[in-house]
């Protein structure tokens, strides 16, 4: 089950109670309109605008407080904006879908590490193409744990079928160089 919606609805409703704490209560509904948080537009949003509202809205706390507005209306927010922050990092936005990088980075190596574990007359073209894209996947979403992990099985299985392998390496190098550049 995603827990991801439930979180963010929390948080939102808490950014809406501090928003009515701290501001006078015509400004802080109009501001809540504006961003349309209100209840029932709440309920109709999908994990994608669950995640772009926050992204929204920690953006907007953070430029109030670089920019020494928090004296106004946003004192103490500095705990809610880590609060966001932590929720939010796990996640991106993929071909307009939420990613939870982490878990598609586990499942990917989990995939890969399976495939490596074939034996060597099953490793065909078929093969390479889903290590490949399991390989991308890691580079792109995993975290230098992660990454650690498939390089050492790819260096171990390397062993076995070393022509296979060493075209795998080589895309897991070049996978690691483009995501390094982006």
């Amino acid at each position: 089950m995603n827990t991801f919606p439930k979180l963010m609805l929390k948080a939102v409703n808490d950014y809406k109670a501090l928003l009515r704490k701290n501001m006078p209560s015509k400004l802080s509904a109009s501001k809540i309109k504006a961003l349309g948080i209100k209840r029932k537009q709440l309920k109709a949003m999908n994990d994608v605008q669950l995640y772009q509202l926050g992204t929204t809205i920690l953006q907007e706390l953070e430029q109030h407080i670089h920019a020494g507005k928090c004296s106004n209306y946003y004192c103490g927010t500095e705990e809610f904006v880590e609060y966001l922050k932590k929720l939010l990092t796990p996640y991106c936005l993929d071909n307009n879908q939420l990613v939870n990088t982490k878990q598609k980075a586990s499942a990917a190596m989990l995939e890969a590490i399976q495939l490596m574990a074939l034996p060597e007359h099953k490793l065909n073209a078929d093969i390479a193409i889903k290590l490949n894209q399991h390989v991308h996947t890691v580079t792109k979403y995993g975290d230098k744990e992660q990454l650690q992990i498939l390089s050492e099985a790819i260096k171990t299985h390397k062993k076995k079928a070393t022509s296979f392998f060493c075209k795998l390496w080589d895309n897991f190098l070049a996978s690691i160089d483009t995501s390094a550049s982006q």
